[in-house]
């Protein structure tokens, strides 16, 4: 038998969570071939990996990465994110994917996609020529020819589903219109979407009364595919539920989703499970994972994911009551209304001992607003001589609403992260990034250091959990969840996705003002078969990733 590799000495964790063994492993082509003692084979190209853990490829179950593969030159922009050893993304996230675009309302969403996304304009001759396709089968069609530098599993949007048949308008479809939504979300699924993402959190899906969610969720179980979700909300106040007082909003969210998993008998998958502000964190991570853990038991299928910082990414208009995000720029122009705004927000933020200083603007979506890129809300109000929910406003309207920013106090803090960690070890929690990189703006550390984050400070250094244990968080765990039946795991016959690093030195180095780092002690990716980082090293330009289809 002939290797293409054989990669000697490693520590070899499966991915199933079991004991390191002292292995070998042998690749054919784009797949493993032989696990076990190689003693005198010879291949084209041996890796000695003498003290280094080889595992698989890392599996990024939540991310935004379907939007920049889009741009023909994107491997320089993502390498970051294989330099780290993600070898798959799935994508199509929080109910936004590229795909169905109908005739009618398709220009409307791929013109808002590119300023939000890709961080540009253009006329409808660049529209048709980045995005020729309407189909979710055209999309991946699409990207497959052109090439992509990781393996990519799409999931198809609640949101763009329901863009493209009533356009802009965020009332709930009426029956005609909600079976044209499940039209083409079966389509999308027959054409190799993994599942139907839900953002229940932003507009459209805010506005989705549970009766609409309750069809996809159904459609998703007749397909056997994903359903995961944004949950209305991840504080226990928030824009989504109007009542203050009860139960925490974010609370009430899960056993609302949990409520759909119970009537329906679809899995179930809650998107970067956070705790938005210390009274959220300090005074409901019990009941919620305490929730979790009893659907559980009984029987419910549930998993959450969770990434590796105490801070996030998302749009301007997150932090809004609900009722003022329709029309939301002309709404903060408004006096009458700005004025009720402000009142509601100064509330929040008293409630969830949450401030402005928490608030950094990542892209302004506009040139005047570069300057301000990589400031917090109260610097960008001192820079303007202004008040800060005024600043804010500004940003709002000088972005169209399409800036997006990072939020802190996810989870914790620089000075209390204990139950971010308690999170990121719990048994049903997969590893992910929420990532997106674009050409324009701050960028999120996220992308340079998220794996490395967790397998050198959180189970190097804290002991969090054992490194079988992260490292089936990073491949089998995210695999099982998503529906990859030939990844996650080192097992005969399996993609030649493989990762091999030092458990001595990996580590992060990228921070939220320094965000694009590099992490080190990744030594050596493999993608399909194709070593794509040698001895830490990436080159530009290489797309050896697969268009996954389920």
């Amino acid at each position: 038998m002939n290797f293409d590799v054989i990669i000697r000495n490693g520590n070899l964790m499966d991915g199933s969570g079991k004991q390191a063994l002292r292995s070998d492993l042998g690749i054919i082509g784009e797949k493993i071939a032989v696990v076990g003692d190689l003693s005198g084979v010879q291949a084209d190209r041996t890796v000695d990996a003498l003290g280094m853990v080889v595992s698989p490829g890392f599996i990024d179950i939540h991310s935004h990465f379907d939007w920049p593969v889009i741009d023909p030159a994107h491997s320089d922009l993502l390498c970051p994110l294989v330099k780290q050893g993600v070898t798959t993304m799935v994508t199509g996230n929080c109910g936004f994917s590229p795909a169905p675009l109908s005739k009618e309302f398709g220009e409307v969403a791929m013109r808002r996609a590119m300023l939000q996304l890709m961080g540009e304009s253009s006329d409808s001759a660049r529209i048709d020529l980045l995005f020729p396709w309407k189909s979710m089968g055209e999309f991946l069609d699409h990207i497959e020819r052109q090439g992509v530098a990781f393996n990519i599993a799409e999931l198809v949007g609640h949101a763009t589903l329901h863009v493209a048949v009533k356009g802009e308008d965020t009332s709930p479809p009426n029956r005609d219109e909600l079976e044209t939504m499940k039209r083409l979300a079966r389509r999308s699924l027959e054409e190799g979407a993994f599942g139907v993402s839900t953002g229940l959190g932003y507009s459209p899906g805010i506005f989705s009364p549970p009766e609409e969610i309750i069809e996809f969720a159904r459609l998703a179980k007749e397909y056997d595919a994903m359903f995961p979700a944004h949950l209305q909300a991840y504080s226990w106040v928030s824009p989504a539920y109007e009542e203050i007082g009860g139960e925490p909003h974010n609370l009430r969210s899960v056993k609302d989703f949990l409520k759909i998993g119970e009537t329906t008998g679809q899995p179930l998958q809650i998107s970067h499970l956070i705790f938005v502000g210390r009274k959220t964190w300090e005074e409901t991570a019990d009941a919620v994972l305490g929730e979790i853990e009893t659907a559980v038991r009984r029987g419910i299928d549930v998993g959450f994911d969770a990434y590796a910082y105490t801070v996030g990414i998302s749009t301007i208009a997150v932090i809004f009551p609900a009722w003022a995000l329709p029309d939301l720029v002309n709404n903060l122009q408004n006096p009458e209304i700005r004025e009720r705004i402000r009142g509601e927000l100064d509330m929040a933020k008293g409630m969830l001992q949450f401030g402005y200083e928490d608030l950094m603007l990542m892209w302004g979506a506009s040139p005047a607003l570069t300057r301000y890129e990589g400031m917090n809300v109260l610097e960008i109000a001192e820079a303007r001589g202004e008040d800060p929910f005024d600043a804010y406003c500004y940003l709002v309207v000088e972005s169209k609403g399409l800036a997006r920013i990072f939020l802190a106090q996810y989870s914790g803090n620089a000075q209390d992260e204990s139950v971010l960690r308690r999170v990121l070890a719990h048994p049903l929690n997969s590893f992910e990034t929420d990532c997106i990189i674009t050409r324009q703006g701050w960028q999120y550390p996220n992308s340079w250091g998220n794996y490395p984050r967790i397998l050198g400070h959180y189970v190097r250094e804290l002991k969090l959990m054992p490194l079988e244990e992260a490292v089936r968080k990073m491949t089998s765990l995210p695999a099982n969840r998503t529906g990859l039946n030939d990844r996650g795991l080192l097992k005969k016959g399996y993609a030649a996705d493989i990762v091999v690093f030092n458990p001595d030195t990996v580590a992060d180095r990228a921070t939220l003002k320094r965000p694009t780092e590099d992490s080190v002690g990744i030594e050596y990716v493999m993608l399909n078969g194709h070593m794509v980082v040698d001895k830490g090293d990436y080159k530009a330009g290489q797309l050896h990733g697969k268009v996954l289809r389920k």
